[in-house]
């Protein structure tokens, strides 16, 4: 783990932690930024922090880890409930939430609009 990656991020309120029953289920890292800088949050080392624009109209998942525990599968939903919600709540120009995922040596971006009016 990059501690020093983190604590920036941290700094920057870029991430997300998930408790359950006292313990951290997952952390997600993100940028928020327009469809234009898309491109250099996806090919930017994972390890370095990304200069990003907070009221912009994209917020892209950089990192998502779990803990691997079988009832992860069934908070799913809670979590990424939780994620729109506080996209929507904290950055209000934010309209798409994207990631990124290896399949097959392939990358492929996925892109879901946030439902409902940011505050």
């Amino acid at each position: 783990m990059n501690i020093e990656y983190y604590t920036a991020m941290l700094e920057r309120n870029r991430v997300m932690p998930f408790m359950k029953d006292g313990r951290t289920v997952c952390i997600l890292c993100f940028y928020i930024g327009d469809n234009q800088d898309l491109d250099r949050f996806i090919n930017s080392d994972p390890w370095s922090v990304v200069e990003d624009k907070p009221s912009g109209e994209l917020a892209y998942i950089a990192q998502l880890i779990t803990d691997k525990d079988v009832k992860n599968p069934a908070l799913s939903y809670q979590i990424w409930s939780g994620f729109k919600d506080y996209i929507k709540a904290e950055y209000p120009s934010t309209r798409i939430i994207c990631w990124r995922r290896w399949k097959n040596d392939k990358v492929y971006i996925f892109n879901k609009k946030i439902q409902g009016e940011a505050r």
